[in-house]
This record gives structure tokens, C-alpha cells and sequence, in this order.
């Protein structure tokens, strides 16, 4: 996750961030899940899965692809 301020400026000259890991978490705004157990709930959508196949090898496609 990470969130950013694009807010620069001569008197502040800094990008301020803030950047964590959440392993295992599960994030839900609204209605919408979008980590579920650490892992992006997007990929369990059909349509995602079937781009994912796709690109075999890739790092990080094998392991959503698959469950």
C-alpha cells in the first residue's frame, strides 16, 4: 500500500508518503474487497484470470493465476 502527497512547492520542497506492508491482511473500503488474506481480490474475477494466462513465467502471474 502506499499513499502520496504531490504537494511540493519551493517553501516544501518534499513529497511526502507513507508506504506499509499488510501480509495477510484483508482491506475493504465500502463494499468492495480488495485484499483478501494478503492476497488481490481482483484476481479471482474470470476475466482477470484469463488475461493472467496469458503471460506464463511472468513473476507474480503463477501465483495468482493458479488458485
Amino acid at each position: 500500500m502506499h499513499l502520496g502527497q504531490a504537494g511540493k512547492s519551493a517553501a516544501f520542497p518534499f513529497n511526502l508518503h507513507t508506504a506499509a506492508e499488510a501480509r495477510g491482511a484483508t482491506l475493504k473500503i465500502g463494499d468492495a474487497i480488495l485484499l483478501e488474506g494478503g492476497r488481490l481480490a481482483v484476481m479471482d474475477d474470470p476475466r482477470v484470470k484469463e488475461v493472467a494466462t496469458r503471460y506464463p513465467g511472468r513473476p507474480g502471474i503463477q501465483q495468482w493465476s493458479d488458485q
